[in-house]
This record gives structure tokens, C-alpha cells and sequence, in this order.
């Protein structure tokens, strides 16, 4: 519940300097806690101790996610900056950077967003995949096509197969958009 929550909470205000002051004292205390009761159900011997840990293991993990994306964001206000973390080690940050190059594109910057954008278009994970395509498809570019078309005509048979539909509903409205 904790966990889901908190991650629920990151993502929406990851990069949002107004809310992210705030993100840190509740991270920080969520984990605290759930290290906490982690070592608590540990030392008393009790069959939830390794439900305990596995929580506070993943909450740990999603608060570095949130750190990670918190010193993306911070300085980070202009298309350029974001076009330049979209090839990010961390796949939270390349996610973020599609969402926020999306955002903070003019119409004149659309087609240079959506080059930058478009090789996240076959990454290795589903996250950032998907923001990709939410990228592309909210700056309406045309020049994004061939870069779906190709990712359909290379993932039929693999496990982003599943993706397939996105990337063809993302075409026709693409195709519909530029007339």
C-alpha cells in the first residue's frame, strides 16, 4: 500500500520544483518506517518478516527513483536540457525526459523532440517505451512515423509485441492529425 502510493506520488510530481520540497521529508520517513518494521518483524522471528523486508527493499528502491528524477528535474526547465537526458542510463530518467521534452516543446521544436525522442521508441523497457509514444503522439509529429513503423516491423515476436496496437492507434492519429 505504502509502496504503491509513494510511487504513485513520485511520478506524478517528479520534476515539479513547486510540489518537490516536500517529496524528500515523506520519502525519507516512508523508508525509515519501513526499515523499521523490516527489523522489528526480523528480530521477533515472525512469518511476515520477509514480506517486512521485501517492502522496505522496494520502497528503498522507489525512493532513489525519486531522487534520481528529483536532481534530473532540478535546473532542468528547458526542451534542450530534457533532450539531453533522453539518453540516460537510468530508464526513470530517459522516461521522464520524453514526458517532459513533450510538454515543453514549441510547435517549431516538434520535429527536433521528436528525433530525439524516437530511439526510446525500442528501448529495453516498457516504462519508457510507453512515454516515448505518449511523446511523439502528444507533439503530433509526422516525422515519428517511420520510426514506429519500424519498431512494428522489429518487435512482432518479441515480449513488446504487446505494444503493437499503441504504436499502430499512435500512427493513425498521427496520420490524422497532419491531414
Amino acid at each position: 500500500g505504502l509502496k504503491r502510493l509513494f510511487a504513485g506520488l513520485a511520478v506524478s510530481i517528479a520534476g515539479d520544483d513547486k510540489h518537490a520540497a516536500a517529496v524528500g521529508p515523506i520519502a525519507r520517513a516512508a523508508e525509515a518506517d519501513a526499515k523499521a518494521r523490516a527489523k522489528v518483524a526480523a528480530a521477533k522471528k515472525t512469518p511476515d518478516a520477509h514480506a517486512e523486508a521485501g517492502e522496505a527493499r522496494d520502497l528503498s528502491e522507489a525512493f532513489q527513483t525519486v531522487e534520481a528524477r528529483l536532481a534530473a528535474a532540478k535546473g532542468c526547465s528547458v526542451l534542450d536540457c530534457w533532450l539531453a537526458k533522453v539518453g540516460d542510463a537510468n530508464p526513470r530518467i530517459r522516461d521522464l525526459a520524453a514526458y517532459k521534452a513533450a510538454r515543453l516543446a514549441t510547435a517549431a521544436e516538434r520535429d527536433k523532440a521528436a528525433a530525439a525522442i524516437a530511439p526510446l521508441l525500442s528501448d529495453k523497457e516498457h516504462g519508457v517505451r510507453r512515454a516515448a509514444l505518449y511523446a511523439v503522439t502528444r507533439l503530433g509529429a509526422k516525422s515519428a512515423v517511420p520510426a514506429l513503423e519500424n519498431v512494428i516491423r522489429n518487435e512482432r515476436g518479441t515480449e513488446f509485441k504487446v505494444l503493437i496496437p499503441e504504436y499502430q492507434l499512435a500512427i493513425a492519429r498521427l496520420a490524422r492529425a497532419q491531414g
